[in-house]
This record gives structure tokens, sequence and C-alpha cells, in this order.
């Protein structure tokens, strides 16, 4: 896979990135759904707090990726 920064994008290049990055957003609105209800059937108190937690964290990161397909679609429109 390259990482490397491309000068310029073709507009389906473009496509693809941002319908990858919205099925990620939508893997990880998931996965933190998933953590939400271990944390609700977990009998431990450490566990139910450690789950929480991660749930709050993925919940952080999925609104940024709100963040970064409005700036990547911001930035297609002339």
């Amino acid at each position: 896979m390259d990482f490397t920064m491309k000068a310029r994008q073709t507009p389906r290049q473009r496509a693809k990135q941002f319908e990858l990055l919205q099925k990620q957003q939508v893997d990880l609105l998931k996965l933190g759904d998933r953590h939400w209800q271990w944390m609700k059937d977990a009998d431990d108190l450490e566990a139910r707090r450690i789950y929480r937690e991660i749930a709050k964290m993925i919940r952080k990161v999925a609104n940024r990726y709100d963040d970064l397909l409005k700036a990547l679609h911001k930035k297609q429109d002339p």
C-alpha cells in the first residue's frame, strides 16, 4: 500500500477515498455500540468502566470522521 501524498487526486480517487472513510466511520460506530453493550452486560465494575471509556473514545474518533468528511466534501466543491 502506498502512503505517499499525491499532489492531485482524480475525482474517482477522491470519491473512493470518501467512500472508504464513510465505511470506516460506520464500522467504528458499530464497534462503539458493541462496547456499550458489553459494558451493560459486564458484572465487573472495572470492566464496565473500561468498556465505557473505550466506547467514548470511539465516539470521539467517529465524530472527527464527520469533520474530515465535511472538509473533503467542501474541498470537492468548486
